[in-house]
């Protein structure tokens, strides 16, 4: 019967689960897959801005309010703001204005602000107090971050998903590692000529899922706040964590445990064990963030799981909790390298970053209007299935799907496919549906939206 078929398609497949009882599928991204480029073009009319002289204006204006309120950092984030409405950058400077300015006008270089931040980073206007740049974004996504700066950004070119959070401490094990709750307080997509604040701190703790292939942002910012503290970088729904502070030694170790797992070395775990009994606590989370390409839960539950008698024991589960959600973020990264198509990139942001099934449903109505949410994610993960996700593009498994999306219990969803297949075509496969229901529920696309319903 092709009902059977299917349902048993699904339970044979090496699914990734997070309810942490199965091992995950890596998926291997042919280095030839990238999205079409989104060219930024000249301004209508073909006229072509002067580069230099458009962000040097920019700049005068911005220095000299910002000159007037004394250099005052705390203040600067809505002059930035305020002249990049004014300023429109997306109206008057293109993707070629940039890279002719960056490739021909050799004299800036001087004041290039070096970092891997941006694919890449070109400093447009420098002076002592604040710098003005453009990043451009051709695969990357930021992570969950606050800043230790103030300014404001534009988007020039493409679009992104913008996501925001706040976070409620709990305790801070020390000032490099906290733990506490991040809650969500709003996604959307923005567009050409979008413009956000950027306030130093915890004020705006911050994601942005790059849609198009490139995006490019123009920010305005100071080098430093001083009295922003750490610039922490989040891993929901626990950890916060300083980024920057790693030492020589804590890499070696990092590259070491690499190899041996590489190598599938017999003592790697008593070895991983026994390191992780006595180190820093950032140092423990962060050994297990370095391992590329990153080991699926089973193995990092089993060997923090093991860890008696450390300065973090209590931790340990809110850790776990984390990397969970972090080696589900880097599976949608790697999905997202395969997806070509701007449709397809958005709903993947959106299962990215969209909290509840509730917050998904009306992002996908706001970008598909005229469309039913459920048919705009039945869709995309039909698309998504032909990528090596790890379940079929079958009906059924789409059909069970569609009613888990619908909110049914297992058992519901069990009578419903007695009432649309029969009993007959459905007899002995109670088991088998009851485990593909199990990894569905636990898929790393599926899981959080699925979260709050009993299954």
């Amino acid at each position: 019967m092709k009902f059977n078929r299917e349902v048993d398609t699904l339970r044979t497949l090496p699914l990734p689960d997070f309810s942490l009882s199965l091992s995950f599928k890596t998926v291997r991204v042919p280095d030839c897959m990238v999205p079409e480029p989104l060219f930024c073009v000249r301004r209508p009319g073909g006229s072509h801005v002067n580069c230099e002289a458009f962000f040097s204006s920019l700049g005068a204006a911005i220095r000299a309010d910002f000159a007037a309120v004394n250099f005052d950092s705390k203040k600067f984030s809505e002059i930035a703001e305020r002249h990049l409405l004014r300023a429109k950058p997306a109206d008057n400077v293109s993707l070629a204005d940039i890279v002719e300015y960056s490739l021909f006008k050799r004299d800036r270089w001087v004041h290039n602000h070096a970092g891997d931040f941006g694919q890449p980073n070109i400093t447009l206007y420098h002076t002592p107090h604040f710098y003005i740049e453009a990043l451009f974004w051709l695969e990357g996504s930021t992570a969950l971050h606050q800043h230790g700066f103030s300014g404001a950004f534009s988007v020039l070119s493409g679009g992104s998903i913008h996501s925001t959070y706040s976070f409620e401490l709990r305790e801070a094990l020390n000032q490099r590692l906290r733990l506490g709750t991040l809650h969500h307080k709003n996604i959307e997509i923005l567009h050409p000529g979008a413009v956000r604040r950027i306030d130093g701190g915890p004020a705006l703790i911050h994601a942005l899922f790059h849609l198009d292939y490139p995006s490019i942002s123009i920010v305005v910012r100071t080098p430093v706040d001083r009295d922003t503290g750490i610039q922490y970088s989040y891993y929901p729904p626990h950890v916060s964590m300083d980024p920057f502070d790693r030492r020589p030694i804590q890499t070696l170790t990092n590259r070491t445990f690499e190899m041996l797992r590489k190598l599938d070395h017999p003592e790697l775990n008593e070895w991983a064990i026994r390191y992780l009994k006595d180190c820093d606590p950032l140092d423990a989370f962060d050994f297990f963030l370095a391992q590329t390409p990153p080991k699926d839960p089973i193995w990092f539950t089993q060997v923090l799981g093991s860890v008696t008698g450390a300065s973090y024991q209590k931790a340990i589960p809110e850790m776990i909790a984390s990397l969970v959600h972090q080696y589900r973020t880097t599976q949608i990264l790697v999905l997202r390298k395969k997806v070509t198509e701007r449709d397809l990139r958005t709903v993947l942001g959106f299962l990215g970053n969209a909290p509840s099934l509730t917050a998904l449903n009306t992002l996908l109505r706001s970008a598909f209007p005229g469309r039913e949410p459920k048919e705009v994610l039945l869709d995309a993960l039909k698309r998504f299935a032909t990528m090596e996700i790890g379940f079929p593009a079958e009906d059924a498994t789409l059909e069970i799907i569609g009613y888990l999306l619908d909110g049914m219990s297992d058992q519901q969803v069990h009578q419903r496919l007695v009432q649309e297949y029969g009993e007959a075509e459905v007899a002995g496969m109670t088991d088998a549906i009851s485990e593909s229901l199990r990894l569905l529920r636990g898929h790393y696309l599926l899981a959080p939206v699925l979260a709050g319903f009993a299954a």
